[in-house]
This record gives structure tokens, C-alpha cells and sequence, in this order.
């Protein structure tokens, strides 16, 4: 008998569990689309139609209760902005899974988890290449790339040689390291002298 059994424990921990239905949530706001198993889809369906429910309500309480159940702000932000808007006609059904047979190697029936409507995605902003902490400007690299072409190929062997080397040395350094550490010896050997009194 199934007394008092809601969920499926999908073969994982409860903290487990909780975690892989909110990513899977988070990928369906996301790109409103994302391939699964049918009983995870079924399982985060139910999550995510309880969300974006909150969602509507847009209330203090509403958006703490989101916050909660996801791990990114950034998703329940576009949640409450792009999701619950497009479903504020409707009372419910937000999501549907359409079949798509099986996966190849042992044989799971794979599904697509999707919004029934199509919201507008933002346009994905391009990451910053990140030099040490400081963001490095598209100028910067044009730049860059200019002063290595004005360079002369001898001044260009030169700096190429002094990056050899450079390498070489740390090389022979991680090399080396374990032996230094064999003749001062480990912390057994001077936790041992201590003991004895020896210095």
C-alpha cells in the first residue's frame, strides 16, 4: 500500500534529491526546455508548477519561498520577471512533457520537461576575460595584440626562451621538492625528536 506516499525518492538522499530538482527547475526557466528521466520529470514538474504559482502572487513572502527552493537568485529574479507574467491568465497546467524515447546505454525512457508558453529570453551577455582581478577590455587586447606584432622576431625568440626557462626551473623545482622533504623528514620523525628531547 502508498499510505502517505507523495514523492518518489528517485534512488537518491532527501538532500539530494531536493538539490537535483531545483537545478532541474532552474534549467527549465531557464531555456524553457530540458530533457530528463519521466520520473524526475514528473517530480520537478510538480516543483516547478508550485513555484512559478508563488511567482504570481509576487509577494515578499512569494519571493522568499522561491529563493529558498532554488540555489540562484538570477533564476527566481527571471522567474518573477519573464515566467509568472506570460502564465498570469492562466490557472494552472504550466508545464508539459512530451516523450522522447529511450537512453541509449541502459535503456531510461527520456522526456522533454517544457513551459507550455514561449517567453522572450534575454539576450546571454558575453562573460569578461578575467586578468588576475581586474576585467581585460576587448581595447586592451587589441592593444595587446598590436604591441606583439611590432615586436622584432629576435626580440620575440628572446621573450619565448626566457618563458622556456622559466618553465624548466619550476619544473625541476616540483622535482626536487619531495626530496628536500625526505631529508628533513615528516612530522612523525620530528614529533619523535621532540619526544626524546633531541633538537
Amino acid at each position: 500500500m502508498r499510505h502517505r506516499r507523495k514523492t518518489a525518492k528517485l534512488g537518491v538522499t532527501t538532500s539530494h534529491r531536493r538539490a537535483m530538482l531545483a537545478h532541474i527547475v532552474e534549467g527549465l526557466v531557464e531555456h524553457q526546455r530540458i530533457r530528463t528521466t519521466v520520473d524526475r520529470a514528473k517530480e520537478a514538474r510538480r516543483l516547478a508548477e508550485h513555484l512559478i504559482t508563488l511567482a504570481k502572487r509576487n509577494t515578499l513572502h512569494a519571493r522568499r519561498q522561491v529563493v529558498s527552493a532554488l540555489y540562484s537568485e538570477n533564476i527566481a529574479r527571471r522567474l518573477f520577471e519573464r515566467v509568472a507574467p506570460a502564465f498570469s491568465d492562466v490557472k494552472g497546467g504550466y508545464t508539459r512533457i512530451i516523450r522522447d524515447g529511450n537512453r541509449p546505454g541502459d535503456g531510461a525512457q527520456m522526456v522533454f520537461l517544457e513551459l507550455t508558453k514561449a517567453i522572450e529570453l534575454e539576450e546571454p551577455k558575453p562573460r569578461p576575460k578575467i586578468k588576475g582581478k581586474s576585467e581585460v577590455k576587448p581595447e586592451q587586447l587589441k592593444k595587446e595584440k598590436k604591441k606583439w606584432e611590432s615586436i622584432t622576431p629576435v626580440k620575440k625568440e628572446r621573450i619565448e626562451e626566457k618563458k622556456e626557462k622559466k618553465q624548466k626551473k619550476e619544473e625541476k623545482a616540483e622535482v626536487e621538492k619531495p626530496e628536500e622533504e625526505k631529508k628533513k623528514g615528516g612530522f612523525l620523525t620530528t614529533l619523535r625528536k621532540f619526544l626524546k628531547g633531541d633538537k
